[in-house]
């Protein structure tokens, strides 16, 4: 089984902060897989659920050593790819 195959439509799932932020970086070696989850994001097949803690998780990093424009592109995309979905 894949992962397309494991996301049924009209599934919900909670999103952790590590594939969202493969997904923002384009992180080589997962990008391939992130991109199947956010592709059904996007096309609403799927719906994903997270928390104010992953938010926060994806920012520090980028925040901390000075990326600014890692940070604005988490703080932009992630709540605009969730629909801003916190909570289960």
């Amino acid at each position: 089984m894949n992962i397309a195959d494991a996301l049924a439509p009209g599934s919900r799932l909670f999103l952790d902060s590590a594939p969202v932020i493969y997904y923002v970086e384009r992180h080589p070696h997962y990008l391939s897989l992130v991109d199947v989850l956010f592709d059904a994001l996007d096309d609403e097949t799927i719906e994903a659920v997270t928390s104010p803690v992953t938010l926060a998780e994806c920012l520090i990093l980028p925040l901390r050593v000075g990326n600014t424009l890692c940070g604005e592109n988490m703080s932009q995309s992630l709540p605009m790819a969730l629909a801003s979905n916190f909570g289960l």
